[in-house]
């Protein structure tokens, strides 16, 4: 099931949301994409009935 249009999956947020945590939060790239991915799974474990979402917002997880 598809929650947005194709417009939205032209970006990139993974790497927006990276980049913006290196630039305020003064993370290296591999601390930010590390929290990022935290982040990611912590809400796909406690809110399971938005994984879908979530993995089309920031792309599935290898």
């Amino acid at each position: 099931m598809n929650y947005f249009s194709a417009a939205f999956f032209s970006k990139n947020f993974m790497q927006e949301l990276v980049n913006k945590l290196v630039e305020q939060a003064n993370l290296s790239p591999e601390q930010a994409e590390k929290s990022v991915e935290v982040v990611i799974d912590f809400v796909k474990e406690k809110f399971p009935m938005l994984s879908g979402a979530v993995d089309q917002i920031f792309g599935k997880k290898e």
